[in-house]
């Protein structure tokens, strides 16, 4: 004979195993008729704003400029709460954009672009000037 009470886990399962068991299957037709087609505006549709934001990089910046200049990989501290960034200085100008998205992919960090320098989060002069070399440019490691 089951007793009256149970716990709360077994109450809480019962009703979350009652709920899949009332669910019904998706409906298998298509709605016909769109209920707010009239409510769109006859406008065309026009593009966003394009921003520096790193995630919506345009897609016509995908091909980074060649690097022949000097490129200084620079470890800084100072006014950022006791955290390391390297500042990646020399880069032609604007592509930094471009140049952060990448090295993020490639160095498994983060990056923020500060006017036309790359900002990568952490210490990463070693393994950012090896990537540097090996898109073609001149690294100087700073301190």
């Amino acid at each position: 004979m089951q007793s009256a009470r149970c716990s709360r886990r077994e109450r809480r399962a019962r009703v979350l195993w009652s709920a899949v068991a009332k669910k019904t299957p998706p409906p298998t037709e298509s709605l016909s008729h769109n209920p707010f087609a009239r409510l769109a505006p006859d406008k065309p549709k026009t593009e966003p704003a394009k921003t520096a934001d790193l995630a919506n990089a345009p897609k016509g910046e995908a091909k980074a400029k060649a690097l022949k200049a000097r490129v200084v990989l620079r470890r800084e501290k100072k006014g950022r709460g006791g955290k390391t960034v390297t500042r990646v200085q020399g880069l032609p100008p604007g592509s930094a954009v471009t140049y952060a998205k990448q090295m993020k992919k490639a160095l498994g960090c983060g990056a923020s672009v500060d006017g036309d320098d790359v900002l990568l989060h952490g210490t990463l002069t070693e393994r950012g000037a090896a990537w540097l070399e090996a898109k073609g440019a001149r690294t100087v490691i700073g301190n």
